[in-house]
């Protein structure tokens, strides 16, 4: 949340009209991510039950399936909000400056929320595991000592940067994503097969 609000500062610099936009952007990233986390919170209390029995291969399977249900939830999501961008930027409001930038800038979130609700899922599995130090280390590593600093540079034309202003930010915040999310996933798809690791976290 830390990283979001200091982002929503930085927007905010840029003017009123892109921090609307943003505010838009940003208010339809949590709502989708909502499903993605409670089922990544599922999984992580299926898994740990079937950890605890000793059930290394029901627990990942769990972890297959919420992966696959979390990856066709956010594709569904993902194309309704390129088709219907338009239409959802205006029932948050009527002036066509703010409705334009944030039609424009959901589309970048269309790309966005899979990654988000995607790690969102794999997160919550790998809690199950008892394994919370890696991806806490991925998060930090992919939103503040990448995105940010990356944000911030495309947004304002930092260091021979493209200006981008708002758009700069959630292109940044969609690239830490990628690399977060697929972190986590690899790392879940590597503990979910060595025994030895599930072992030594459950301890």
């Amino acid at each position: 949340m830390g990283l979001f609000a200091l982002i929503g500062f930085l927007v905010g610099s840029l003017g009123v009209i892109p921090l609307a936009a943003h505010s838009i952007a940003m208010h339809l990233s949590w709502a989708t991510f909502v499903l993605p986390m409670s089922l990544g919170a599922a999984a992580g209390i299926r898994i740990g039950f079937r950890v605890g029995a000793g059930d290394y291969g029901g627990a990942a399977a769990v972890g297959r399936v919420a992966f696959v249900i979390s990856l066709c939830y956010a594709l569904v999501v993902s194309v309704s909000l390129v088709l219907l961008r338009d239409g959802i930027a205006g029932i948050y409001s009527g002036d066509v400056a703010v409705t334009q930038l944030a039609a424009a800038l959901i589309l970048i979130i269309a790309v966005y929320q899979v990654f988000d609700d995607v790690q969102g899922t794999l997160a919550g599995a790998l809690r199950g595991y008892k394994d919370t130090r890696a991806p806490m280390v991925y998060s930090i590593m992919g939103y503040w000592v990448f995105a940010l600093p990356l944000g911030a540079a495309l947004g304002f034309g930092w260091w021979r940067f493209p200006e981008m202003g708002v758009y700069g930010f959630w292109i940044a915040l969609s690239l830490g994503l990628a690399a977060v999310s697929v972190a986590v996933g690899l790392r879940l798809y590597h503990t979910s097969r060595k025994p030895e690791r599930i072992a030594r976290l459950a301890r």
